[in-house]
């Protein structure tokens, strides 16, 4: 997040994380279910206490019951905490405070990992200059991923995969390309004079 306006998101985050309603997620009423194994909550825990054993800052909104896990804000983030290198999949935000955008494309390269990133601004020239150097599959500019277009390809980049899913793209995934060479060693045939192929 950018220092300048760090306060104030933190402020509205931390008001819209007390209000999630966390249930059963077949209710029509929930917005946050469980965790989906027990391997998923170990890594969340384990992610969580790394982060705290280096000093960040841990508000849970709610309370940890079976594979519920509570909404999560951490702050004073550092960029050798687990949770900001490697996929936790789990309900929580660490919010890591930067001055100005190369730190942000930075940070952004630091992890390998490269799904989706989200960019919210509201320069244009600066959603293109980060939006093209952001590491990552997919960007989406003042916008979540909280749905898929089926019609746009879907894939990461780096340790988050390789290739495209969806659209005609996925094609790709699923094609090798092949060059065949032939020296048929014979008499010269002259394609040109006889009309092409």
């Amino acid at each position: 997040m950018h220092e300048k306006v760090y306060d104030e998101f933190l402020e509205k985050f931390r008001a819209k994380a007390s209000e999630l309603k966390i249930g059963h997620p077949a209710l029509e009423m929930t917005e946050m279910g469980p965790l989906c194994n027990a391997d998923t909550l170990n890594r969340v825990k384990a992610h969580v206490e790394d982060a705290i054993a280096k000093d960040a800052k841990v508000e849970p909104f709610g309370l940890e019951e079976g594979l519920y896990f509570p909404a999560t804000i951490l702050t004073d983030v550092t960029t050798d905490m687990d949770i900001m290198r490697e996929e936790t999949f789990g309900p929580f935000a660490p919010i890591y405070k930067f001055s100005d955008v190369q730190e942000a494309i930075d940070i952004a390269h630091i992890s390998g990992l490269g799904l989706i990133a989200s960019l919210w601004t509201r320069d244009l020239a600066t959603a293109w200059k980060v939006g093209e150097a952001l590491p990552h599959g997919s960007v989406n500019i003042n916008e979540t991923s909280n749905y898929w277009d089926q019609l746009a390809p879907f894939g990461g980049a780096e340790l988050s995969g390789v290739g495209r899913e969806l659209s005609q793209w996925f094609l790709e995934t699923f094609t090798e390309k092949k060059l065949l060479v032939f020296d048929l060693d014979g008499e010269t045939y002259n394609r040109r004079a006889e009309g092409g192929w």
